[in-house]
């Protein structure tokens, strides 16, 4: 699992959207503050519309990504939505570094939460379900803590980032988290995959066995087939059963004719 890429652009992936929500979530007040100068309630208000912005996009996002599955289209559309997502919200961080106008900026903040939801709902959070769905939650798991320690890596570059407070390092540091969305989504491109992987899946083999039921003397053993999926272990001692089986009712059979023909001697 450890040498797979699909589980390597997976934590890739989340890494980078870790980076890109800590801008989205935690740095957008201040960058507005630090930038346009405006109050804390215009800020605070505007800035909270991009949650409900999100809320909204999940749950359409969510609905598409459920009848890809329906219609066994998970491969491409996982691809694809991941790209849309992720190229979107680098191209909203780059508006984010551009702009100069109070306005057009809340616009693309509001835009970076709609293909922030995207990229979320619809992308690299489901491939660990498509590639194994045996092993979802360790490697949910592994690519959630490689992105905290990522995120909480890049808090401490933003603010080293960020000393003077400036509009020009705010553009900075949008401007390079644009660039590793954008890695991260070619990377998937590439390696990222949305058909079960062969590590994940189950060995297991079924086997065909013949079973015997017990029979009386005189009487013809019963055969009926049975499909079991046993191990090959379980297989042989089922065989060595049968085997000891059929030898003991030879000898019941043995020892039945033997009394029979001490009875009709007896008789005589």
């Amino acid at each position: 699992m450890l040498t797979s890429p699909a589980v390597h652009v997976i934590m890739i992936c989340q890494a980078s959207f870790q980076c890109a929500s800590h801008l989205m979530t935690t740095y957008a007040p201040l960058y507005y503050v630090h930038s346009f100068h405006r109050d804390v309630k215009t800020i605070g208000t505007s800035t909270g519309v991009s949650g409900l912005i999100v809320a909204g996009v999940l749950s359409v996002a969510g609905s598409m990504a459920g009848s890809c599955y329906k219609y066994k289209r998970s491969n491409r559309s996982t691809v694809r939505v991941n790209t849309i997502g992720f190229f979107g919200l680098a191209g909203s961080y780059i508006l984010l570094a551009v702009c100069t106008n109070f306005s057009r900026s809340l616009l693309s903040f509001f835009l970076a939460g709609v293909f922030a939801a995207t990229a979320m709902c619809g992308g690299f959070a489901l491939s660990p379900l498509d590639i194994a769905p045996n092993f979802a939650a360790e490697i949910k798991g592994i690519s959630t803590a490689v992105s905290h320690l990522v995120g909480s890596i890049f808090v401490v570059v933003v603010g080293l980032m960020t000393k003077c407070k400036t509009r020009n390092e705010w553009s900075l540091v949008f401007t390079v988290t644009a660039c590793a969305l954008v890695v991260a989504a070619i990377l998937f491109i590439i390696f990222g995959s949305g058909e079960e992987q062969s590590w994940a899946r189950d060995e297991s083999r079924e086997k065909i066995l013949t079973c015997t039921t017990p029979a009386g003397p005189h009487m013809k053993a019963i055969f009926t087939r049975t499909i079991l999926p046993v191990q090959h272990p379980l297989e042989e001692d089922y065989m060595d059963n049968l085997r000891h089986s059929d030898e003991g009712e030879e000898e019941y059979l043995e020892e039945d004719t033997i009394a029979m023909a001490n009875l009709l001697a007896d008789r005589k």
